[in-house]
């Protein structure tokens, strides 16, 4: 069968054409039916924005499933259906093509899973590959400049994240982000508005930033408040675990359950995750100029004066080239010591990309390049002082790396293991 959207030339063809409107709606579709997913049974959850989908979506997830929930989760690197991981080794898409996607939420209704908290990419709504799914709730939580090879400006990419809430019943939108006011103020039907600076619905007070050990805040709405004690770090996850709150909330889970659930993870898997020794290791997977100026402003914001920090860096290759000298800019302003290194160049040169990051640079020569990317962490770690951080940065939850030969395992928790345990032999 061939599914297009013009008419073809005239000719003798041994197998079925379809002529439709939207050729991807229709495709995605086809799979859903294919798959035989049944939408009486589930309830999506969709999560969008440009950083802290992943954040938010696991909150939520693991909300659920302390309520006793059964839900399966599509996101960044991982599909689940409760626990049980159904992507392979090398998935990396935020939301996967359809013959993928409703496979997996195929094997989550046969789980019978109650609820599906999925995190949702601009290229997913632009290539409409959510056609037929209806959300029961849509979060949104910052946009920021990325994508942008992609989409032709960020006018652009705001209307194809927009899509998402022309596809749900209710939202919410994270107020403090100036592009979130403007989709609360627009929106018609429910919507909560959560923020730190913006009072709307839900809003953050008496924030206490614990450093490494985490941070603590007081969840307030008009009819309601509660003490949350994170142990992830980051004040940005406030946001992201405020919308998860939110959520959980308009789902009917009591709000003392969702406390009990943030409070109980300990980590999210390459979000700020922390690996402490004699020195302490961040693995966190920004990569965009604001998400790596977030996380750079959150580790200064932690670390005393007689700690250095040294970030470890590079850009994805085959994408935005517009971000990295600004992300060369921000490295070089916020961490004290700076190694410019691989990460996923894909099918560009290594060192084409490398460049690209010190031209936003003033001082590139007073940083160094180690092309390595797994050289580049053990030389981070081993000329560590004790006490220092090194923030790994641009693969968090990843464990490969993807070059012109295509894709190879790489998993920077086990070069941090190894590197560590050279400290301890050199007693460093």
């Amino acid at each position: 069968i061939m599914i297009t959207e013009e008419r073809l030339l005239d000719g003798d063809f041994d197998f079925p054409i379809i002529i439709v409107k939207n050729a991807r709606a229709a495709m995605a579709r086809i799979y859903s039916s294919f798959y035989g997913i049944d939408y009486s049974r589930l309830q999506f959850i969709g999560i969008t924005g440009t950083n802290g989908k992943t954040s938010t979506a696991s909150f939520l997830y693991e909300i659920l499933l302390h309520a006793g929930k059964k839900c399966g989760f599509v996101g960044t690197g991982k599909l689940l259906a409760g626990r049980k991981i159904l992507n392979d080794t090398f998935y990396s898409m935020t939301t996967p093509d359809p013959d993928i996607l409703y496979k997996s939420i195929k094997e989550m209704q046969i789980a019978e899973c109650e609820y599906v908290v999925m995190e949702v990419s601009s290229h997913a709504l632009f290539f409409d590959k959510l056609a037929p799914i209806s959300f029961e709730i849509a979060a949104f939580t910052n946009l920021s400049e990325e994508h942008l090879d992609f989409h032709k400006n960020i006018d652009e990419y705001l209307s194809a994240k927009k899509k998402l809430f022309t596809m749900t019943k209710s939202a919410i939108f994270n107020v403090d982000d100036k592009y979130g006011r403007e989709l609360y103020e627009s929106f018609t039907q429910e919507k909560e508005g959560i923020g730190i600076i913006w009072c709307r619905d839900a809003y953050a007070r008496d924030i206490v930033n614990k450093g490494f050990d985490g941070v603590e805040y007081i969840y307030r709405e008009k009819i309601r408040s509660i003490k949350i004690k994170l142990k992830t770090a980051g004040a940005y996850n406030i946001y992201n675990s405020m919308i998860a709150i939110k959520a959980a909330i308009m789902l009917g889970i009591p709000l003392c359950v969702a406390k009990e659930a943030l409070e109980s993870i300990d980590r999210i898997e390459g979000r700020f995750e922390i690996f402490n020794s004699d020195v302490h290791v961040i693995i966190d997977y920004a990569h965009t100029p604001y998400a790596l100026y977030s996380l750079l402003l959150s580790i200064n914001s932690l670390k005393q004066k007689s700690q250095r920090l040294t970030l470890v860096f590079g850009c994805g290759g085959a994408r935005d080239k517009l971000k990295r000298p600004k992300m060369g800019k921000i490295a070089e302003e916020y961490a004290d010591e700076l190694i410019i290194s691989s990460d996923n160049s894909r099918s560009e040169n290594e060192t084409d990309i490398i460049s690209d990051i010190l031209s936003g640079m003033k001082f590139p020569n007073r940083h160094k390049v180690i092309v390595s990317r797994k050289e580049a962490i053990k030389h981070a770690i081993l000329n560590a002082r004790c006490g220092d951080i090194i923030a790994l940065v641009g693969k968090g939850h990843e464990r490969y790396n993807i070059d012109k030969d295509g894709i190879h395992h790489f998993s920077e928790r086990e070069i941090i293991e190894e590197a560590l345990e050279a400290r301890k032999k050199k007693n460093i």
